[in-house]
């Protein structure tokens, strides 16, 4: 079925895209590089992954059944839209209806030749953060909660445009600050205990809704702290079996520990 998508064979990462957003893929392909070039070294890992850049009609055969244009990440795989989504521009449709005074602050950073507003090289640099996702998913160790894992992968994301890239930094940061502010009573789910529960259910409008919030909590943290920020927070929650078990010794039981390391 792969034999339908071009690979591109630059990358020390397999890229797949879909045949005519050779371009597109490329832009993905160099944020991703220089952003996993930052966090191995940061992290001293290096996951194993494949760049995804489709088209709406190869999307189904090669996602995980989210809507078209949603990044996301699984199996080692980070999936990317090509080109512009309906549920992009129901999110601006959103903004316009509730938030009418923010168009013209949209227009200033996404407009496009005519005009229109285009969240397109938002959602390209959205890739940083489904790399991200891919350092805690194989290394592997779970988050506490969801709202923190998705924190880790906006920092991810923050660090490397503020550092690498900073010519992108409004690009980045625009969208996110202006649909945080839509009203949450135009959300199923508004508190953090509902995203934990909802988090796979929610609409992907609720969904943008709350990553918005979560990337205006990464800018403030990267202000106070700037790339050590990414550091702290995997030092505490990427715990490797020996340090694990020294928690469960001092903590918990000894004897979990010992039934543990001998089954």
């Amino acid at each position: 079925m792969e034999s339908d998508l071009v690979s591109m064979s630059e990358y020390p990462f397999p890229v797949k895209v879909s045949a005519g957003f050779e371009d597109v893929a490329r832009r993905a392909s160099l944020l991703c590089l220089s952003a996993k070039e930052r966090l191995d070294n940061l992290f001293q890992f290096s996951p194993t992954i494949t760049l995804y850049v489709l088209s709406e009609k190869d999307w189904e055969n090669y996602s995980f059944g989210l809507v078209y244009g949603m990044p996301h990440y699984s199996a080692r795989r980070i999936i990317m839209a090509a080109e512009k989504a309906g549920f992009w521009k129901k999110m601006i449709q959103l903004i316009e209806e509730n938030e009418p005074q923010n168009m013209e602050i949209l227009s200033t950073v996404y407009a496009d030749a005519s005009g229109d507003i285009d969240l397109s090289a938002f959602f390209s640099i959205l890739t940083i953060h489904e790399l991200g996702h891919a350092y805690h998913a194989q290394l592997p160790f779970q988050f506490p909660r969801l709202w923190l894992q998705e924190t880790f992968a906006n920092l991810c994301n923050h660090v490397c445009i503020a550092l690498d890239h900073p010519e992108l930094l409004e690009i980045l940061t625009m969208f996110p600050e202006v649909i945080s502010q839509v009203d949450p009573k135009e959300f199923e789910y508004r508190t953090w205990n509902e995203f934990e529960e909802n988090y796979e259910l929610m609409s992907p409008m609720n969904y943008g809704w709350y990553q918005g919030r979560l990337k205006g909590v990464a800018v403030k943290i990267y202000k106070h702290l700037g790339e050590e920020s990414v550091a702290r927070l995997w030092n505490t929650f990427a715990i490797r079996d020996k340090e694990l078990f020294e928690v469960i010794d001092s903590r918990v039981c000894e004897e979990l520990s010992k039934h543990l390391l001998e089954s």
